[in-house]
């Protein structure tokens, strides 16, 4: 008995350490978050800001001399004439302490300009040093615009009617003047979070590595979230806030038929609905407020993706690495994982992939978890989890085959099976009442005589998506061409579409986007290079722990793999360039950067300390790389 409450005080004293260690860290996070909440209003009050509405991904730049002007083939924008015009269609902020002028190069005369309801004559003259090259959109005009008597501290429709539809134009619409105090403000508010993230780390006992690389992770996304406009480097952006906007008129779901991506499952759309709602309380009532809305959703769906994903990283080292080394890989997977450019570029996209990606990573913590501690418990969240997942997007039913694995492994090690038996009777209904709110409108729609498909959407991409199909575009993959070209195409196909492995790899890297800078070109192709020497240490670190931990290497690895085979059948089945895209085997990244970076460790507990130094090398330059490449993003691809 003594010994028990000697135990017992000595527990007491430790959590009493704990938190009185905590609450410095805690309060300096809180702090420095209210000087971050105090430093980005003033700075947005002295800021003009503009985003655009009707900019989707046919955006092209390629034959621009700036990175940051719109180029574009002209497309429709309505403006409450009887016919549409071509221009540009978005939002714009106008601070209480700013200049109220701003100026709009562009390459066609304006014929309109419109901020809320207020018709405004814009100053127009000559741009003096336009470019003459019969090969390049070059902005010929500039228009200076007085917006005094436009209300300040509010979001406002900004429309640019274009003169001459139809043909591709240029566009920069930029403030008269930035004043240094907004600088001086946003970068205050900047390093304010930054360094919260950092607090909080420490505050929850990380280490210094692991919590500077949390905040530097945080510190990307913020820089690309600020200068990124909503539907830019996004997949049908617009498509899914107009669902969103649907489902919060009244809060029924539309049918599957009324728009582009109302066929997907109502989850998050529901949720996007909810944060609309709330930002037109707070005033916020235009089409630009609703997609900054949902693109801030996004960024917070992917900060929580990222602490997840460590938390994964966490339960991966105690399952597959030595204690000596667990601090080490984890670290470096977590690092990999946040700094992943298309990990970065995701983070603002407006789409039901934030979510699923998010339930994802929790189903395969939950997944981890029941292989490491046996609890009942986890295996319940990850069935509700996994039910989520297919109420958020179809393809979330490939975690079933995972879940019914996972089952079947620690089956014989269950010292009572009632329980299970007795959880998996309940969560039946569950998962069976996710399938209906996801697959039950198609399955209607085939009782009623329609060829409606029940994992497919009825909505297919034009015929200049379209690839071929056959084993040869599955089976070849050309390194030398996948290194020397830095980017890939959507649409041509001399940059490797046709491959399905080419394009596969590279969109999990740079996306679909090409872009007109050396320095991101450079970086792409290095990264390329990186890549496949990266892919085939993971394989050395899925060997090296295979005699380890089986079982829960078997789950993780059907994690991985079938999101990867999904994305296989569904090119297969629908055999476009767009269905080849890596953002359909996006959670696998997780698995992909555990296994990497678990090899530098596997080598050095094999006692193989300078192969273990060369994969540190190369998982840091990649890191490197990583970090440059989202560092040179310009707003427009």
């Amino acid at each position: 008995m003594a010994v028990q409450a000697l135990t017992v005080k000595r527990g007491a004293v430790r959590t009493a350490i704990y938190a009185e260690s905590r609450a410095p860290h805690v309060a300096g996070a809180a702090l420095c978050l209210l000087i971050a909440l105090v430093s980005g209003y003033f700075c947005l009050t002295q800021l003009i800001l503009t985003r655009s509405a009707n900019i989707s991904n046919s955006a092209s730049v390629s034959n621009s001399k700036s990175g940051n002007v719109l180029i574009l083939v002209s497309g429709p924008i309505s403006t409450g004439e009887k016919l549409p015009s071509s221009g540009f269609d978005g939002f714009i902020w106008i601070g209480s302490r700013t200049v109220p002028r701003v100026s709009i190069d562009t390459s066609a005369t304006i014929g309109q300009l419109r901020v809320a309801d207020q018709l405004l004559q814009p100053s127009c003259h000559p741009l003096q040093g336009a470019d003459e090259d019969p090969g390049k959109v070059a902005l010929r005009t500039r228009c200076d615009v007085d917006l005094s008597g436009v209300p300040r501290n509010h979001f406002d429709r900004l429309t640019v009617v274009l003169l001459g539809s139809g043909k591709p134009f240029a566009l920069d619409i930029k403030p008269t003047a930035v004043s240094p105090l907004a600088l001086f403000l946003g970068s205050t508010a900047l390093i304010a979070v930054l360094v919260s993230v950092l607090l909080l780390c420490r505050a929850a006992h990380q280490s210094w590595i692991v919590s500077v690389i949390s905040a530097l992770g945080m510190g990307a996304r913020l820089i690309y979230w600020a200068k990124t406009p909503p539907l830019v480097r996004t997949h049908d952006g617009f498509a899914h806030a107009q669902y969103v906007t649907l489902v919060a008129l009244n809060w029924i779901r539309p049918d599957r038929n009324a728009g582009w991506e109302t066929h997907q499952a109502p989850l998050y759309y529901y949720v996007g609905a909810g944060v609309v709602s709330l930002a037109r309380l707070f005033g916020f009532h235009s089409v630009g407020a609703a997609l900054a809305s949902l693109q801030s959703l996004s960024l917070a769906f992917s900060g929580l993706t990222a602490i997840v994903a460590f938390l994964c990283f966490k339960e991966c080292a105690e399952l597959f690495c030595p204690d000596a080394l667990r601090e080490r890989a984890v670290a470096m997977a977590l690092a990999l994982y946040v700094f992943w450019p298309t990990v970065v570029m995701d983070s603002v996209r407006i789409g039901n992939d934030s979510l699923l990606l998010l339930l994802a990573a929790i189903f395969l913590f939950c997944i981890l978890r029941w292989h490491s501690h046996q609890s009942s418990g986890a295996l319940v969240a990850a069935s509700l989890v996994a039910a989520l997942a297919i109420a958020t997007k179809a393809s979330g039913i490939i975690l079933l085959p995972v879940l019914c694995l996972a089952v079947a492994l620690e089956w014989r090690s269950q010292p009572t099976r009632r329980a299970v038996y007795k959880h998996l009777l309940w969560l039946a209904p569950v998962l069976i009442f996710a399938g209906l709110i996801t697959f039950g409108s198609a399955i209607r729609e085939r009782m009623s005589g329609r060829d409606t498909s029940l994992l497919l959407a009825k909505n297919v991409p034009g015929p200049e998506f379209a690839v071929g199909n056959r084993p040869g575009n599955y089976l070849r993959f050309n390194p030398e061409k996948f290194v020397a070209s830095p980017f890939t195409d959507l649409f041509s196909d001399q940059y490797g579409r046709q491959k399905f492995w080419h394009y596969f790899l590279k969109t999990s890297l740079v996306g679909e986007y090409r872009y007109p800078s050396r320095f991101e070109g450079l970086s792409a192709s290095v990264l390329s290079g990186l890549l496949l020497l990266l892919l085939i240490v993971m394989f050395f670190g899925i060997f090296f722990c295979r005699a380890e931990r089986p079982k829960p290497l078997a789950s993780t690895l059907a994690f991985a793999i079938l999101w990867i085979a999904g994305t296989v059948a569904f090119s297969i089945l629908q055999p476009f360039a767009s269905n080849r895209d890596f953002r359909y085997a996006a959670p696998a990244l997780i698995c992909i950067c555990w296994f990497a970076a678990l090899s530098s460790s596997a080598f050095a507990s094999k006692g193989w300390p300078r192969i273990a130094k060369c994969a540190d090398v190369l998982l840091v330059l990649f890191i490197a790389c990583s970090i440059g490449f989202v560092a040179g993003l310009p707003a427009y691809p």
